[in-house]
């Protein structure tokens, strides 16, 4: 089943350390009107993330005798499960960030006047499901014209927008021959519109007034990159305590960033609500109502 780390650019290498090539674009000084094309380089280095457990003897033998079960393959079945929520964690916070600055980008001058002096935030009116289709729509085009690579293609929601979106009769559900999911990871439940693929982040308040939408980053192209190595490092260690206790390691060696100068013109965070939202009702709301 495809998880949210399919809507990064995923590189695999056995190195520790490397850089990306990409293009990107760029204003010319003399012709602000042109827009010339620039081969880059980001240089990155990889480093070390491990997923630990302690078992002491007496239960590792326990749950051999009892259970016929191996503890070691249990438990680094265990920490590699946790090892895939830690990166799904990591990919959907970068992408919250990354829209967020796309977000305060879009604010007109008052909005920005606003925001700076009364902690203003504009939000999306959504009386329907009819309005969430028409505002995924929306900025799924504005991620097109802002980044010039085409529109967004995929949105991070939250439990009841996702169960929403499912009712929806241009949405196409995920078959489960997709393959069994890691606990705790963002995963996809299906297309809408035919082109949008609709990921479910458990992590998120059940019923959110916020998601994410997004474009996959390609090869070459500004965005997303998570880069780790070839191999996954499981180890196991006795240690010399009076219990026999046996240490379990799972350590990836790995990397995630933007790269591009645009990069968060590929993502944009959508903060909504089902009542009309304005200054005036903002102030109401902070200062009068308490």
């Amino acid at each position: 089943m495809k998880t949210i780390k399919d809507c990064v650019n995923s590189i695999v290498t056995p190195n520790l350390t490397g850089s990306i090539t990409y293009l990107d674009f760029e204003q010319s000084a003399s012709k602000p009107s042109e827009l010339g094309l620039t081969v880059k380089q980001k240089h990155m280095e990889l480093a070390p993330h491990s997923s630990t457990a302690t078992l002491t003897k007496e239960q590792i033998d326990d749950i051999l005798r009892f259970h016929s079960i191996d503890a070691g393959e249990m438990t680094q079945s265990t920490l590699a499960n946790e090892d895939e929520q830690y990166v799904s964690k990591r990919i959907i916070e970068k992408m919250w960030n990354m829209g967020h600055t796309s977000y305060l980008n879009s604010f007109t001058p008052f909005q920005k006047w606003a925001n700076k002096w009364f902690g203003y935030a504009p939000l999306q009116l959504v009386k329907s499901d009819a309005d969430l289709i028409r505002v995924i729509n929306l900025h799924a085009n504005r991620i097109a014209v802002k980044s010039r690579r085409g529109p967004g293609n995929f949105i991070v929601v939250p439990f009841e927008t996702g169960s929403i979106l499912q009712d929806q009769p241009n949405f196409e559900h995920e078959p489960l021959a997709g393959g069994i999911v890691a606990g705790g990871v963002c995963y996809k439940i299906g297309h809408l519109n035919g082109r949008i693929e609709v990921f479910v982040d458990p992590f998120m308040k059940y019923d959110a007034k916020s998601f994410i939408i997004g474009k996959t980053t390609q090869n070459n192209d500004p965005g997303l990159y998570y880069v780790t190595r070839d191999t996954v490092e499981k180890l196991e260690t006795a240690l010399h305590d009076p219990i026999g206790s046996v240490k379990y390691s799972h350590v990836r060696w790995d990397w995630l960033g933007k790269i591009g100068s645009n990069a968060s013109d590929h993502f944009f965070t959508v903060r909504y609500s089902d009542k009309k939202h304005n200054l005036w009702k903002h102030l109401i709301s902070k200062y009068i109502k308490k």
